[in-house]
């Protein structure tokens, strides 16, 4: 492999060598090399390793890959999280609605025991107060 790095180096070197003035050939055959130069954003490949270049379908596709094999410990860490925050959270949760919904409850009846059952009771104490004694 280095000898294989050596020939592309000396290949690349006896390209850009300075040509002899008047040599007419040899400048232009100098000037069309320039082109073919790699430039620092370019990928090389040698030839014994094929050029990496994926294509967006492969990327793609490796990232549903680890999209999949990420979603069951995913789930599973959403899952023990939302069972203890149950746990903590919603007992305390229930009895504060329960509590408030217990003194909504009471004052509600003792307002309709005032309005209704009151009225009702002081008009039967009446009643029985106003019998003749037998």
């Amino acid at each position: 492999m280095s000898d294989n790095v050596i020939d592309k180096a000396d290949s690349l070197m006896r390209r850009h060598r300075p040509v002899p003035a008047g040599d007419a050939a040899a400048t232009a055959a100098k000037s069309a090399d320039v082109d073919d130069l790699p430039v620092l954003t370019e990928v090389v490949a040698s030839a014994d390793e094929p050029a990496l270049s994926p294509s967006i379908r492969d990327i793609e596709e490796l990232l549903r890959e680890r999209l999949v094999a990420a979603l069951p410990q995913q789930r599973e860490l959403l899952r023990r999280e939302l069972a203890s925050w149950l746990d903590e959270q919603l007992p305390q949760l229930v009895m504060r609605i329960l509590d408030g919904i217990t003194d909504q409850l009471v004052a509600q009846i003792n307002t309709q025991a005032r309005m209704t059952l009151l009225p009702k009771l002081q008009a039967v104490l009446e009643a029985e107060n106003e019998k003749p004694a037998d």
